[in-house]
């Protein structure tokens, strides 16, 4: 199952190591230590970026240890710069599972840190030093931070974990949403305020206010795709699928329905293919004054080939999650060697 597991740095991780290498070689450690050369200060700046990558990584790698003990599926881990995220496929958790899942990331993360401060105690140079002391200090601040009671954070899963051992799921994710916004916007605002001098954080105002607004909008995201795998747990793919409407290739683009939800391309009575219906409508608004026995829907066509394929019974979250994670434009759902439709990822929002 490890073998099977994608893991994938984020574009943001990139540019934010080369802000905190350039911030730390020539800033934190030069006011540390004034005699530094700028290569020696480089040297520390990089050596602390990728220290702070493997606690990270550490960290992920913790939850989906655990994912894989309880037999979980663990697609991908994906890093942040300052965080990750272990995509576990799963049904609806066991609410003691999903508290000792979120809490193993912090635990790692506070343990590595009193590692590197006792490790810190026997440093050879005043350099080490310094690195390790930031990095224990980091990785405390890492874990300590993630346990916020703020989703998608761990701290915010162990909430809502324990809201679940209380109350039904849809209650618990609403208490447990308005608390996670509530503290990223709380962080953001004191973000604001100290960057105006109307506060005097340790922290910098900036980075507040990013981590609140990164939080928020994580927040949001979690919220939608929490709110879906509840409203699909236990439905197969084939209960999403939209009315078809099966359209002839030669057909003009503007003898095609209006109100239909999802277009299969026939030709000779064979289904060759699907039509994105958000592109037909935008396609019909630019070429309204083209005759329309020039435009056919064959013109917008995706065949088979380019198309992922599902049976009707296939769990309909696990679909959903090949589907956006996929680079394809939609699945063909069949039952045995039959057609039966097509899920796009704009039709089961619509079902949903």
């Amino acid at each position: 199952m490890i073998i099977k597991t994608k893991f994938i740095i984020h574009s943001s991780w990139y540019l934010l190591a080369l802000l905190l290498v350039y911030s730390l070689s020539q800033d934190y450690f030069p006011s540390l230590l004034p005699s530094l050369s700028f290569f020696n200060a480089l040297l520390l700046g990089i050596l602390a970026t990728l220290l702070l990558f493997v606690s990270v990584f550490l960290h992920e790698l913790a939850h989906a240890l655990y994912a894989w003990h309880k037999g979980l599926k663990v697609e991908s881990i994906t890093l942040f710069f300052f965080g990750g995220l272990a995509h576990i496929e799963e049904e609806q958790l066991a609410p003691s599972t999903e508290i000792i899942l979120a809490l193993v990331g912090p635990l790692v993360s506070i343990s590595l840190g009193l590692i590197f401060l006792i490790v810190q105690r026997v440093a050879l140079s005043l350099p080490l030093w310094h690195l390790l002391g930031y990095i224990a200090e980091v990785n405390l601040l890492l874990g300590s931070f993630n346990l916020l009671p703020a989703l998608p954070l761990d701290g915010g899963r162990i909430f809502y974990g324990l809201l679940r051992l209380k109350f039904p799921l849809q209650k618990s994710l609403r208490m447990a949403t308005v608390l996670s916004k509530a503290i990223a916007l709380l962080l953001a605002t004191a973000g604001i305020l100290d960057m105006f001098s109307i506060l005097n954080l340790p922290a910098s105002g900036l980075w507040l206010f990013l981590l609140g607004g990164f939080l928020y909008l994580l927040g949001e995201t979690n919220e939608q795709h929490m709110t879906l795998q509840h409203a699909l747990a236990h439905k197969t793919i084939g209960s999403l699928l939209p009315p078809m409407t099966r359209v002839d290739e030669s057909t003009p683009l503007a003898d095609v329905p209006d109100n239909a939800t999802a277009i299969l391309t026939t030709k000779k009575g064979k289904i060759t293919g699907m039509v994105d219906v958000a592109l037909l409508k935008r396609v019909r608004r630019r070429l309204l004054r083209i005759p329309p026995n020039h435009d056919t829907i064959g013109r917008l066509r995706i065949p088979l080939e380019r198309l992922d394929h599902a049976d009707i019974t296939d769990d309909a979250m696990k679909t959903l999650n090949r589907l956006l994670r996929s680079s394809k434009p939609g699945i063909i759902i069949r039952q045995g060697k039959r057609i039966k439709g097509v899920i796009t990822k704009e039709g089961v929002m619509r079902k949903v």
